[in-house]
């Protein structure tokens, strides 16, 4: 359902289902979201407009929280079909790449660089850069004996904003991309740490309005 920035619901989409990790395209126009099938998961695409959902991978090995590119032409998601959760990339069903054998135990994404060139995926508690072409290995970019997360690049790309918990509570810090300059925490999120995909709450502006 569609809601305003007060909670107020404007419009109800679809039909009444279980809807895991869903995440909505730029344009608007589509869901991207974990399907349940025969005992896995999937990915899938709801078209809004049409109502209809069209499975987007058929591996039923735990193909989980897809994220659209910038162009809204990929789609990214996890997978645990090499035996733990890897990076893939989609530009049509069935379609799909390994980015990379990251080697954690799960590995999740979050958000896409305005270029398209990278991800960011969350991971052992850390958040990491995995370059889409594969030409360069995934790193972590926020790393600490703490848990980072709920993060997402800045419009122009040039910084990557998350939360984390390293002061004892959940905070929102600001870090420069790609030289990796940490900005002091600029406010304390109220709640702790979001869903995968959440607004990150606090006291100061913010440059994303909304994620679904």
């Amino acid at each position: 359902m569609w809601k305003d920035r007060v909670g107020t619901t404007v419009e109800r989409v679809g039909t009444p289902r279980r809807w895991h990790n869903f995440r909505l395209s730029l344009d608007q126009s589509r869901i991207a979201l974990d399907l349940r099938i025969q005992g896995g998961y999937d990915v899938g695409v709801f078209d809004v407009q049409s109502g209809g959902t069209v499975r987007w991978t058929t591996a039923r090995r735990g193909n989980v929280v897809p994220v659209f590119s910038p162009d809204g032409n990929q789609l990214a998601f996890t997978s645990t079909r090499e035996g733990r959760f890897n990076p893939y990339v989609s530009g049509a069903p069935d379609g799909e790449r390994l980015v990379a054998n990251v080697g954690t135990t799960g590995v999740y994404p979050v958000d896409w660089s305005p270029d398209g060139r990278y991800l960011l995926y969350w991971g052992d508690e850390d958040l990491w850069i995995v370059p889409v072409d594969g030409a360069e290995e995934p790193y972590r970019d926020a790393e600490s004996a703490y848990e980072e997360r709920d993060a997402a690049f800045s419009p122009d790309g040039r910084w990557i904003a998350y939360t984390s918990n390293v002061s004892g509570s959940y905070e929102v810090y600001v870090q420069a991309f790609p030289e990796r300059v940490r900005v002091p925490p600029r406010c304390r999120a109220r709640a702790g740490p979001a869903p995968p995909g959440g607004v990150m709450e606090g006291s100061c502006s913010t440059w994303r309005v909304t994620r679904a």
